[in-house]
């Protein structure tokens, strides 16, 4: 079986990047020794300063790295790391929210570690964070979880969710507007398949293949995300922290929201390169392309966009990885993350 290279690059002060020496940036994508990965489906997932690393098949072993100042990272202490480190075992899916974690087992079974400040993790307004990871008060089975900047979505076996945190702007999916300091059960007049988060809105996906967006609609991302009804043609659709991007079937790229910092400039740019995976981090994305290329754009105080410097960058650009084909791509709020093969 081939092994994977992972390359990590931008903002590393909390150690985030793993490379056991934390610091302000890295603007080109660096090597992380010693981290053997096998199964291209391992999951990255990117907090506001933390990292969480999962292979969901076998063990299902957990791995965190990063800021940790609200026990975030889940291994019982709140000191940062600045290696992966395995904190548990035996789960199958994960999310990092901006200061906060959730994770799945093959049982359906829901845990969440780090900040309840906005009850995020459900556990009432007596709790304001767990540095390990603790199951959750939801008895239903959770098959997807989905963490945002303060609010958190489950989605249940039976195509409903369980919703907590932050819900003043309708990011909960419900009319109700208010903070959940307990899970709340939201439900739909079809079944949901899936969830994303962005920093307050989120957006469910459908089983008929449509999708719909709830919550803050400053850059009028929610609105046009619910203008939008080719759902036929849609291959992919990830949130950031305040625009959407959008995969289609056929390579090509559109993208809502706010744009301050070229992170909508995808839509025309792109036309010639073919794109198989995208991944929107807090403002700054990812794209893959079919011949296994790496283009960034966006934000880039952090050298979070891989190109070697600070400055945004406006168009699709390509990210050097000499002869090595990417096989994924994942972007947090600074920084980012990809899986090689040599």
């Amino acid at each position: 079986m081939t092994t994977l290279q992972l390359f990590g690059w931008g903002a590393n002060d909390y150690g985030q990047l793993a490379n056991g020496q934390p610091c302000e940036q890295l603007e080109w994508p660096f090597l992380i020794e010693g981290q053997n990965i096998s199964n291209p489906e391992t999951r990255i997932e990117l907090g506001g300063g933390h990292t969480l690393l999962l292979d969901p098949v076998g063990k299902g072993d957990l791995y965190a790295t990063g800021w940790n100042n609200k026990g975030q990272c889940g291994d019982n202490q709140k000191q940062d790391l600045c290696e992966f480190k395995k904190v548990q075992g035996g789960f199958i899916g994960v999310s990092a929210g901006w200061d906060f974690s959730l994770a799945i087992n093959e049982n359906g079974e829901a845990f969440g570690c780090g900040s309840n400040s906005f009850g995020q993790l459900g556990l009432g307004d007596r709790v304001k964070n767990v540095c390990e990871f603790t199951k959750l008060d939801i008895p239903e089975k959770v098959i997807k979880v989905s963490a945002g900047m303060r609010h958190s979505l489950f989605l249940l076996a039976d195509g409903t969710l369980k919703v907590c945190g932050s819900g003043k702007k309708g990011q909960l999916c419900d009319l109700e507007k208010a903070n959940q300091e307990f899970p709340k059960n939201v439900k739909f007049d079809k079944k949901a398949i899936g969830v994303k988060t962005g920093q307050n809105f989120s957006l469910v996906e459908f089983e008929d293949g449509s999708f719909k967006a709830y919550g803050d609609d400053k850059y009028n991302q929610v609105t046009k995300i619910n203008e939008f009804c080719d759902y036929s043609q849609v291959k992919q659709i990830e949130l950031g922290w305040s625009h959407s991007l959008i995969l289609f079937k056929n390579g090509q790229l559109k993208a809502f929201g706010r744009n301050d910092y070229g992170q909508t400039s995808c839509t025309v740019a792109c036309e010639n390169v073919k794109i198989s995976q995208i991944s929107s981090g807090y403002e700054h994305c990812l794209a893959q392309s079919d011949n296994q290329e790496l283009y960034s754009w966006g934000w880039n105080e952090h050298g979070n966009c891989g190109i070697g410097h600070t400055d945004n960058v406006l168009t699709p650009t390509k990210v050097t990885f000499e002869k090595n084909a990417v096989v994924k791509c994942v972007a947090g709020s600074g920084h980012s993350f990809a899986l090689v093969r040599n």
